[in-house]
């Protein structure tokens, strides 16, 4: 879903700035649902190459975004999948430990 997102983007035309669909629009013209969608947006801001702004819609992204950034070196690559669903994963585990612990005090 996330490629045809930005197969989407680029039959669009539109460039960096630019308002997207909503995800109920996404979903819409992918013929899928708004969740598959929201996962798919998801990666593509983890990529850096969607910006979702709460309450404005979503944006194509203008820059590299966190992920895209140097300061991860050769460590992390953006691009591989696996690496983003490992950064997911990762943020799932420690969320859970985080609102546990809250949750306590």
């Amino acid at each position: 879903m996330a490629e045809r997102i930005l197969q989407l983007i680029a039959e669009l035309e539109l460039r960096p700035g630019d308002r997207m669909p909503t995800e109920n629009e996404l979903a819409g013209r992918m013929g899928t649902s708004r969740t598959v969608v929201r996962e798919a947006v998801k990666i593509l801001s983890a990529l850096g190459r969607v910006r979702a702004h709460k309450g404005r819609g979503l944006y194509v992204a203008d820059d590299e975004g966190m992920l895209g950034s140097s300061r991860w070196g050769g460590f992390f690559l953006p691009t591989d999948l696996d690496h983003v669903y490992m950064l997911f994963e990762f943020r799932r585990v420690q969320e859970t430990a985080a609102a546990r612990h809250a949750a306590t005090r």
